[in-house]
């Protein structure tokens, strides 16, 4: 009887450690990821917004590669050009597809706000269908928002 538990517990012991074995090792893809710089902007301040969109490459060998993100806006009540106009530079040309060249960590475009009569406006923009070589996702702020605060209505 002894000897058969013995072979029993052998056995058992076996199989389970051929099972884990038996799987293969499967690491998770390092992939470029885009967000927003900030989930929120307004103009507050100043009638120039500017728009930071991060790229961050998990893997090294990606910072030698070109991606791209398309940028659009996807709501709000704001319409350009009476309550904004838009203003970008080098790579990134205008809502759509941004261009991220080999090493370009971040693209930035500025809204310019318009002073307007009535109620506070909104914006809204969103990242999506990246692009590139490698593995490619939108991050933790695909989306942001955009306030244009009515200068009339501030106290």
């Amino acid at each position: 009887m002894k000897t058969l538990r013995k072979a029993l517990g052998v056995g058992i012991a076996a199989f389970v450690l051929s099972a884990s074995w038996s799987h293969s090792a499967r690491a998770e893809p390092l992939l470029t990821i885009f967000t927003f710089a900030k989930s929120a902007y307004d103009d507050s301040k100043s009638h120039e917004i500017i728009v930071t969109i991060n790229r961050s490459d998990q893997d090294p060998a990606a910072e030698k590669e070109e991606f791209t993100v398309n940028c659009q806006v996807t709501g709000g009540d704001a319409v350009a050009p009476a309550d904004y106009s838009a203003s970008f530079n080098g790579s990134t040309w205008g809502f759509g597809k941004v261009r991220f060249p080999p090493g370009v960590r971040k693209q930035s475009f500025a809204i310019y706000t318009h002073n307007t009569t009535g109620p506070d406006k909104t914006l809204q923009l969103a990242l999506s269908d990246p692009e590139g070589p490698a593995p490619v996702v939108t991050g933790d702020n695909p989306t942001t928002s955009i306030t244009i605060v009515n200068k009339k209505q501030q106290k």
